[in-house]
């Protein structure tokens, strides 16, 4: 008997507890373990998944355990008849013996001390014992066997994820810190924008008839400004060629290489997959790390020079992926057959082979986040990322206005996906993006999809921008209106800034802002903002969350701030920051004009003694003049070649004035500044439509320029 059970134990399926295996005998699978010591039948309950019954059946019963019942008999003893033999029975006598006193003390109701559970099984060496294999056994034994092969991944898992975080927060202050180099570029950038646009109106909207040759004169510097605007915002904020501002995006660039190439490496992959497949094991910090660090990383990379691949190696493969689920749209009827087609498009998508984490974390946590439910999730990472790139889309599809609609439809279909929508809800969102009503997003209540704070009012933001896509034609003038009608449907607090883009609408329309297909989409993330952040304030204060009110307020001002400056210099080379994300373009800021006030009045020390061609010169020397621009034309000698043929240009042109009644336009491309005590110093404006600065006040009051 000895020697099958040493074979039986030798020749098992080994398992992960020592000197443990299971065995099939007869067709049934048993374990088969070796004991040293003392253990209970509770114990052995216990461990090996059991009821207690059944343990001490199989010890009972199995011929092999013989030793077993030897132990039972001789070590408890638990009958009251004190006659019964000190020395061992037999085998057959001791298992009968044994199996009456369970049953006796179980139908007496003994406390635990005389309970069998409690009964001891003794071996003064190692013993093989023979217990039925149960499915609970099966279970800590596999999951015994994942805790061995995925903890060490796991651990490897931190470690990469440690060198994500710390080469993210490299990334992001490295753009803080190219960001701060390039600022007075930036700022200085923009008096260039506002020339361009002055052009526009003296161009557009003469005082008097201009002469043929004078207009093609005037024609030719604003080919020459164009150029210079070109060659400066290369070589001062997209690639500066200062070595300081030059380095300093070196390093921006740097960090972000190798954060591609951190997330990109397939053990990494393999490692998440490893994590999103075993739920129950690891610490749960480490799923809440996993999700926070990927999304900090992907937001840093979209604000980074590798914005474009990874919108495209990344955003775009998960949202086809998120798109590919199943979902009823039955009955929600575009008018227009690209967005329908977008909305109803089911992309065949094999998440499981993708080579983006971005895809694997969105798409294969469901069972995952039933076990660690704490922020953040799959739906914040999805919701997170693509708040971030949807500006980066909006300017993609600006290229191609054909891709709007069917973009805008798969969008939609996303939210659906993510905050798993029922049909009424659908229907509400539905309509919200199809008609261009946003104040019917507040109708669904996104706190319960999204929980709090960030991860909702993104998803606001995100669906702000999906409605403007849908409304986005390849007519700029229409479609610059119907953005406007649309900004206004967010309530009463979006109705001024959307009487700021109905004025941005008539700049286009006039002509004054030149090639505005990327330059408007430029700032709709601003504005995105602001619609979300108004709708973020009212929803929060109806439930209640003062922490969040202060978030969406702080939000929305910072929002209105980067669309009125982003107004004020429209035609500027916009398409990205000096980074590469287009996140309300950085160099269009309210305070700009502000801080180059100083400067440009002690070039021009009586406003009304000069013409708009005195105006010209002082803006266009007050940027020569600047450090940022002798930095950059010290090393480039096209920038100086470009900004000298400007000003000889301007020489060669005879200014006229611009008709009075255009006031208004110039105070909206920020010929103005405002005073300590709060007045409004329009000189230039005066000068530019040869009026009193009296009467250009009495004008901008009228248009509800200033109060």
């Amino acid at each position: 008997m000895n020697r099958m059970m040493v074979i039986l134990l030798g020749d098992g399926e080994p398992t992960e507890f020592p000197d443990t295996r299971i065995v099939k005998i007869r067709g049934q699978e048993y374990i088969v373990f070796k004991h040293d010591g003392t253990t209970s039948i509770r114990a052995l309950a216990e461990f090996y998944v059991l009821q207690p019954e059944a343990i001490l059946q199989a010890l009972l019963l199995y011929k092999q355990n013989r030793e077993a019942v030897r132990s039972l008999y001789m070590e408890n003893r638990p009958w009251s008849n004190e006659e019964e033999p000190e020395t061992y029975p037999g085998d057959k006598y001791a298992r009968l013996r044994m199996q009456k006193a369970a049953y006796e003390i179980v139908g007496r109701g003994h406390g635990n001390e005389m309970d069998f559970l409690g009964w001891k099984i003794y071996f003064d060496k190692p013993t093989p014992l023979v217990i039925p294999l149960s499915k609970g056994f099966k279970a800590v034994n596999e999951k015994k066997k994942r805790i061995r092969i995925v903890t060490p991944v796991l651990t490897d898992l931190e470690k990469q994820l440690n060198e994500i975080e710390r080469n993210t927060t490299w990334l992001i202050q490295g753009i803080d810190l190219f960001e701060t180099f390039i600022k007075d570029s930036q700022q200085k950038f923009v008096v260039l924008s506002m020339l361009d646009n002055l052009i526009g109106v003296l161009t557009e909207m003469p005082k008097d008839a201009v002469d043929k040759d004078d207009r093609a004169d005037m024609d030719g510097l604003r080919h020459r400004l164009g150029k210079l605007m070109d060659i400066a915002y290369d070589t001062m904020i997209w690639n500066p060629v200062n070595a300081s501002d030059a380095k300093a995006l070196q390093l921006v660039n740097d960090a972000a290489d190798d954060i591609l190439k951190r997330i990109d490496d397939p053990k990494f992959l393999e490692n998440v997959k490893a994590m999103l497949s075993n739920p129950d094991i690891g610490p749960s910090y480490l799923w809440r790390d996993a999700y926070k660090t990927v999304l900090r990383a992907y937001q840093a990379l979209l604000s980074s020079r590798k914005a474009d691949v990874t919108l495209e190696k990344h955003v775009e493969p998960m949202i086809a992926a998120l798109s590919s689920r199943e979902v009823d749209l039955s009955g929600l009827v575009a008018d227009s057959k690209d967005f329908e087609n977008g909305m109803k498009d089911r992309p065949k998508v094999d998440v499981s082979s993708s080579p983006s984490v971005l895809v694997i974390m969105s798409t294969m946590s469901g069972l995952a986040m039933q076990t660690v439910p704490n922020y953040p999730g799959p739906n914040t990472l999805a919701t997170g990322v693509i708040e971030v790139a949807a500006q980066l889309i909006m300017h993609k599809i600006e290229r191609n206005s054909n891709l709007a609609q069917f973009t805008a439809g798969r969008l939609f279909r996303v939210t659906v996906n993510l905050a798993n929508l029922n049909w009424e809800e659908r229907k509400i969102l539905f309509e919200a993006i199809h008609d261009g009503r946003l104040d019917k997003l507040r109708k669904i209540n996104w706190t319960n999809r999204f929980m709090s704070g960030r991860a909702w009012g993104g998803v606001l933001a995100f669906l702000s921008l999906v409605c403007l896509m849908k409304a986005l034609k390849s007519d700029d003038k229409l479609t610059v209106r119907r953005w406007a009608d649309i900004i206004a449907s967010g309530g009463n607090a979006t109705l001024g800034l959307s009487i700021v883009f109905q004025r941005l609408s008539n700049l286009i329309e006039k002509g004054i802002v030149r090639g505005i297909g990327g330059k408007v989409i430029g700032g709709i993330g601003a504005i995105a903002g602001v619609i979300s952040g108004i709708m973020s304030i009212k929803e929060q204060y109806q439930l209640g969350d003062g922490w969040g009110i202060g978030l969406s307020v702080a939000s929305t001002v910072g929002s209105t701030i980067s669309v009125v400056g982003f107004l004020m210099s429209a035609a500027a080379a916009s398409s990205a920051t000096g980074v590469g994300a287009p996140v309300g373009i950085v160099l269009m800021v309210i305070g700009v004009i502000i801080s180059l006030v100083a400067g440009i009045v002690s070039l021009v020390r009586e406003w009304r003694k000069v013409k708009s061609e005195e105006v010209f010169k002082a803006y266009l020397e007050f940027f020569g003049k600047s450090a940022s621009f002798w930095f950059a034309a010290r090393e480039s000698s096209k920038l100086k070649k470009a900004y000298d043929d400007v000003k000889s240009g301007i020489d060669d042109v005879d200014f006229w004035y611009a008709s009075k009644g255009r006031a208004s336009e110039l105070f909206d491309i920020g010929f103005y500044f405002k005073k300590d005590d709060g007045s409004f110093n329009v000189g230039a404006i005066a000068n530019i439509v040869d009026e009193d600065e009296d009467h250009v006040l009495y004008l901008l009051r009228k248009l509800d320029r200033i109060k």
